[in-house]
């Protein structure tokens, strides 16, 4: 399986299990705060690395980045 598919699952996995750890540790003190931050800890984990392929001129994502790669076309599909 690819690094790009891997990273953003471990990355949900472990806000899963940190939020699910504070619902059952605080659920009395449990603010609205709280989960909005994890709604945008969320993004940025899951979305955030997929969102450059956007904003640079090779098209690459966070990943592609890090591991100096990119997509080249074949000419004759």
């Amino acid at each position: 399986i690819m690094l790009t598919a891997l990273l953003p699952i471990a990355g949900l996995m472990v806000i899963g299990l940190s939020a699910a750890g504070m619902v059952i540790q605080y659920k009395e003190e449990m603010h609205t705060a709280i989960g909005a931050a994890l709604v945008l800890a969320i993004l940025i984990i899951y979305i955030a690395p997929f969102a450059t392929v956007f904003f640079n001129n090779r098209h690459q994502t966070f990943f592609d980045m890090i591991c100096k790669t990119c997509v080249i076309k074949n000419p004759n599909p």
